[in-house]
């Protein structure tokens, strides 16, 4: 009867097993945030503290730096995900019969075979976010199998466990010849093909954001060139070469990726995530709420830097429908704000490389080639979504309080 009640618990349950195991991993994210950040100041090529002071640039050192912190960043996200699946089984074992710990190392380890690719391989993209959902999804697969098989058969779990991590095995081995066997990289080349050229159209790129946002929300990977700036696509490329050119009154394309989501919609990543951190900072303190107020405190730097691990894994904002709507209302708003300034020439288009690691709070000012007016327009989308997010956000507090009680 128990692999019927866990399989059909109450929703209640399910969400606080896994923010439970999300906030296990806080620590490591912060870390895994921070590493980001060291790379992207001094490390990359075009790292923003090489590009600005030109000290070390093309040194051999630097390069040797960036790659062995490349490889243990990497090492670090397979870590990630595979301690979330053995803590998620973890917790959902322990009121069984069935000894857990046997079952979640297997968990962490057929995880870290099944998600970690080849950081030698060429990619097209780079994780910012793991796919949670699948996440969830594989550890509560793993979970009913073990308590459905265990109630019949005795020493099933060390046979489960020979089998699975055989079979990890040999889907990690098949993946690497054959990298389209990994979903999120099936996902993300879809994408790439999905978004050709960059799209500059207004309500492609409204509708694109929209998109990236729910999928983030609810545990997807979203679109790598939505969550990074990407000067490589075609109508950026355009764009530039017309600034280059001194046609700037003559842009081809003013509505892109670049000169429009980035520049007014990327505060914090996906979602303006920075404005929700500034309400939690508000609502935390307006409840007397000291944990998510020290977690958000120890997020606001690698936030500021794009780097929403943390962020996301400390507070309950994944699988978290309530904040949806401030984020899309925010995004949207910020966007069509944009959208006016632009034409009205309130505004010149950003269209200019920036260095890696630029804060996204700077992006519209550095990229429009140091128009003040857009550090201006950024405080006033801040303070603008910062309104939005507030009462969705002391309502989304009120209700994880009340929740946590009722579990």
């Amino acid at each position: 009867m128990y692999q019927i009640r866990f399989f059909l618990p109450s929703f209640h349950r399910l969400r606080s097993l896994i923010f439970e195991s999300l906030r296990d991993l806080f620590p490591f994210a912060l870390l895994y945030a921070w590493m980001h950040i060291f790379q992207q100041l001094f490390c990359f090529e075009n790292a923003f503290f090489l590009e600005t002071t030109g000290f070390l640039k093309g040194k051999q050192i630097v390069v040797a730096l960036s790659m062995g912190l490349g490889t243990l960043s990497d090492f670090l996200l397979s870590f990630l995900m595979g301690h979330f699946v053995e803590t998620f089984m973890r917790r959902s074992l322990e009121d069984s019969t069935i000894d857990w710990q046997l079952p979640s190392l297997i968990g962490f380890l057929t995880t870290w075979l099944l998600f970690t690719t080849d950081s030698t391989c060429e990619r097209i993209y780079y994780n910012i976010q793991p796919f949670w959902l699948l996440l969830v999804l594989f550890g509560l697969v793993i979970v009913f199998v073990i308590m459905l098989m265990s109630s019949r058969f005795a020493y099933v779990n060390r046979f489960l466990g020979i089998l699975l991590l055989y079979g990890a095995y040999s889907f990690n081995q098949a993946a690497q010849r054959i990298p389209y066997l990994y979903l999120d990289f099936l996902l993300q080349t879809i994408f790439e093909s999905l978004l050709g050229n960059g799209h500059g159209q207004l309500l492609s790129v409204l509708l694109w954001s929209v998109l990236a946002t729910i999928m983030l929300v609810f545990g997807f990977t979203p679109p790598f060139m939505l969550n990074t700036p990407d000067l490589g696509v075609t109508v950026a490329g355009e764009n530039i070469t017309a600034a280059l050119d001194n046609t700037v009154s003559t842009f081809p394309h003013l509505f892109t990726f670049y000169t429009f989501q980035d520049c007014f919609a990327l505060f914090g990543g996906i979602g303006m995530l920075l404005a929700l951190l500034i309400s939690v900072l508000g609502s935390s303190r307006m409840l007397n709420n000291k944990r998510y107020l020290y977690i958000a405190l120890l997020s606001a730097i690698p936030l500021l830097f794009d780097q929403q691990l943390p962020f996301f894994l400390g507070l309950p904002i994944l699988f978290q429908p309530i904040l949806l709507i401030p984020m899309v209302v925010s995004t949207v708003l910020a966007e069509l704000l944009g959208a006016l300034a632009l034409p009205l020439l309130l505004l010149k288009p950003a269209v200019y490389a920036t260095p890696v690691g630029t804060p996204s709070v700077l992006f519209g000012f550095l990229t429009s080639n140091g128009d003040w007016r857009y550090l201006v327009f950024t405080f006033g989308l801040l303070g603008m979504s910062i309104f939005i997010y507030r009462p969705f956000v002391t309502l989304a507090f009120r209700k994880e309080e009340k929740q946590d009680e009722m579990v």
